[in-house]
């Protein structure tokens, strides 16, 4: 295995939770929408939840079982952030085997019913081209969630077969991206949510990613229900990351293991709420590789 560093450093835009304004299962939210960055992610612009500092010390796991030392980030986001209900307490363990497989455990509590959707948002380019459009995607999903003009799902879980998202086999992330598809043409790209289909809590395989030239790849393990497959569509050069350097179109793709977007208003979907007493725990993994 090299020492490739293979994340591009550009910031994410995830809050809270993923979705419209939450108002599912007894649980209501003033949720602010920011559509310069797309109406599912929540937040306001300067004060959303990624954009927290978190603290914490590495921790002595000896004996433990663990695979490795251990560094634990935590942040209480108040009753009222972004107009959630409930205090929130967020622990994230970030823990590094010797095999190279990163591991992030993320746990929160509420002193009040609220929704919760957390993830990681980190962009990839497992190789030296300027895109990932030549990377070869699997995605272990036979289907996907259709999202309407605003990008948010419809509630319809539509079989991937026969369309431009069926990665079920490898299939460069290029091969179908400017297919005549209305879904591709409302995302300007992939931006949806696959579904995996394991237990619920069940730590199961989302994905592979591969970069032929180098050989270099990626896989996605998560207990999540879902996985939001992004290519990197509204990148444009104006954000930098890693070093200072920009990144246009498509430099970077992310595949975020993730409970389904805007699940608070869509009863067919699994639920996000989290109440008093109860611990939201979601376990993901990136575990890399060179064929």
């Amino acid at each position: 295995m090299d020492d490739q560093d293979v994340g591009l450093g550009l910031p994410g835009d995830v809050g809270r939770h993923r979705t419209q304004q939450p108002t599912g299962d007894g649980v209501q939210t003033q949720a602010a929408d920011d559509q310069q960055v797309r109406a599912h992610f929540d937040g306001q612009i300067d004060e959303r939840f990624d954009r927290r500092t978190l603290d914490g010390p590495f921790l002595d796991v000896r004996g433990t079982g663990r695979a490795g030392p251990v560094l634990r980030l935590t942040h209480v986001s108040p009753a009222g952030d972004e107009g959630f209900p409930g205090s929130l307490r967020v622990s994230a363990d970030h823990e590094l085997a010797d095999d190279g497989t990163l591991r992030f455990t993320l746990t929160a509590t509420t002193d009040a019913p609220t929704v919760v959707n957390l993830t990681q948002h980190t962009y990839f380019n497992l190789g030296d081209a300027p895109d990932i459009l030549g990377h070869e995607l699997q995605l272990d999903a036979e289907r996907f969630l259709p999202v309407d003009t605003n990008l948010i799902p419809t509630g319809e879980r539509r079989s991937v077969a026969g369309t431009p998202f069926d990665f079920q086999r490898p299939t460069p992330v290029g091969a179908r991206i400017a297919a005549d598809d209305e879904q591709l043409r409302l995302g300007r790209g992939y931006d949806h949510t696959f579904i995996p289909g394991q237990p619920p809590g069940f730590l199961a395989r989302h994905g592979r990613v591969r970069d032929a030239a180098s050989g270099r790849t990626l896989e996605i393990w998560s207990t999540a229900p879902g996985v939001q497959f992004y290519s990197g569509n509204f990148l444009d050069g104006r954000q930098a990351g890693k070093g200072g350097r920009a990144h246009g179109l498509r430099a970077g793709l992310c595949l975020e293991p993730q409970a389904f977007p805007d699940s608070p208003n869509q009863a067919a979907f699994p639920s996000c709420v989290l109440r008093p007493g109860e611990t939201y725990r979601h376990v993901l993994e990136y575990r890399p590789g060179v064929d």
